[in-house]
């Protein structure tokens, strides 16, 4: 038996419908998850597939809440990520230019590392700790690191558009 977190992470789940197999006992069906006698079989679906998973009142609310919980955080984090890509994609034209972001002269490396960490998915949310230098794929340096180079080349602050 699958569990329901498991499940979850196919993809997104959709509830189709709710069906009432009526008080006769002999109509029930078993959930396809759990096997347990039901009778208010829930139909589901995962985004994009064609088989539809009939699951039971207990199983089929709570693998559809699970999933809309995994799949608004991984959209929110592709947001998260995609916006700043493309911050880091606004930098680099500006850092390949001589500038005097101090004693030395940074460059694009810095920007380039952050693009690949960004393109790869490889972002570890907050991982430093006070004291440590900053690596390019943690999310709070990324982040730090745009805000001040935006700063620095007077910038505005970077919005998503809605594709028009």
């Amino acid at each position: 038996m699958l569990s329901i977190l498991v499940m979850a992470r196919f993809g997104p789940w959709t509830l189709l419908r709710v069906e009432d197999l009526l008080s006769d006992k002999s109509k029930w069906e078993h959930c396809e998850r759990c096997d347990e006698h039901i009778r208010y079989v829930h139909v589901c679906q995962v985004d994009g597939e064609f088989k539809e998973w009939r699951i039971g009142s207990t199983c089929g609310p709570t693998l559809i809440q699970v999933s809309d919980e995994i799949w608004d955080e991984a959209a929110k984090i592709a947001a998260r990520n995609l916006k700043l890509l493309h911050r880091a994609l606004r930098l680099k034209p500006l850092e390949q230019q001589p500038n005097s972001w101090g004693v030395t002269r940074l460059g694009a490396d810095w920007v380039d590392k952050i693009i690949d960490s960004l393109k790869a998915g490889q972002t570890d949310k907050y991982t430093l700790q006070k004291g440590q230098v900053a690596r390019h794929n943690d999310l709070r340096a990324i982040q730090a690191r745009l805000r001040l180079a935006e700063k620095f080349h007077a910038l505005h602050a970077y919005k998503m558009g809605t594709g028009r």
